[in-house]
């Protein structure tokens, strides 16, 4: 259950610390809201599922958590001193509580490469949402699922179909692993103390196959990042740029693969990426 802004005060005082706004420290004081995660949860976590969850706080999240199965849960929290408390809060064998800095303990803590099944659930520090999706979908042993709460903005981008002018890069690294979902939106008061954006629910279903061959990722990117390198542009003028191509060859290229010249990348679907990169590089 969710504890109200002046017993998170009386908390944070006893431990003599203040919200941090460097690590994104907004509380979640919204009932509503943490029944809303839980019941999305409910849907995909599995009696086998280990449930990873990042900067759990006062452990309001992490609490829910625990119920949903009899795996363990691994809160990973950056602040010290709230890393410390938080098995004095939750006295339960199957919490693990890591100090330290997501970005980094992904790709060092021999605990998150030996995952098997598992999850990701949490009300993330949104200044790392972009590196931190893309360190879960593209690592060799991906959660099945991802649950988050992000900026409102963010989640828009991430979902943005082709034709929406939101579409980028991150919406086409996102969608070729999973399938994203906005599951709702979230407002300011939900937190404490109030972030200055709104915030939305979003739900990442990983793919079984990926929609790009693995060891095709990077010429995959590589057309794709030279097609969003001057996103005003028509595709014609941005790939002759960004791969350093002659027009005409380019324009050929474009018309091979049946998409107008005159196209802007946010347009394009993934699948019109990919053959558009077998194209420009036939050597994939």
């Amino acid at each position: 259950m969710v504890i109200s802004p002046d017993r998170i005060k009386s908390r944070l005082k006893q431990l003599g610390i203040r919200p941090d706004k460097y690590l994104g420290q907004h509380f979640l004081i919204d009932q509503t809201i943490l029944d809303q995660i839980i019941t999305t949860a409910k849907d995909f976590i599995t009696d086998r599922d280990t449930i990873v969850e990042v900067g759990p706080g006062m452990g309001i999240l992490t609490e829910e958590l625990l119920k949903l199965n009899q795996k363990d849960v691994i809160s990973v929290e950056k602040d010290p001193i709230l890393a410390k408390s938080l098995p004095n809060l939750i006295k339960d064998d199957r919490l693990k509580v890591v100090q330290g800095d997501i970005l980094t303990e992904l790709d060092t803590d021999p605990d998150f490469q030996s995952l098997d099944s598992w999850v990701f659930v949490a009300n993330i520090p949104y200044a790392i949402t972009s590196p931190l999706i893309r360190k879960l979908l593209y690592r060799n042993n991906p959660p099945h699922h991802i649950l988050i709460l992000v900026q409102k903005e963010s989640a828009e981008r991430i979902t943005a179909l082709p034709g929406d002018s939101r579409r980028g890069l991150l919406s086409l690294q996102v969608e070729i692993k999973a399938e994203g979902t906005i599951v709702g939106f979230v407002s300011r008061s939900s937190f404490w103390p109030s972030p200055e954006v709104k915030s939305a629910l979003l739900l990442l279903s990983t793919r079984e196959k990926p929609f790009i061959p693995h060891d095709e990722e990077a010429h995959f990117f590589r057309v794709v990042q030279a097609g969003f390198s001057s996103k005003r542009k028509q595709l014609a003028n941005s790939l002759t740029g960004g791969l350093q191509r002659p027009k005409a060859e380019v324009i050929d290229r474009l018309k091979q693969a049946k998409i107008a010249p005159v196209a802007r990348a946010e347009e394009l679907s993934v699948e019109e990426w990919w053959r558009l990169t077998k194209i420009l590089l036939p050597s994939v």
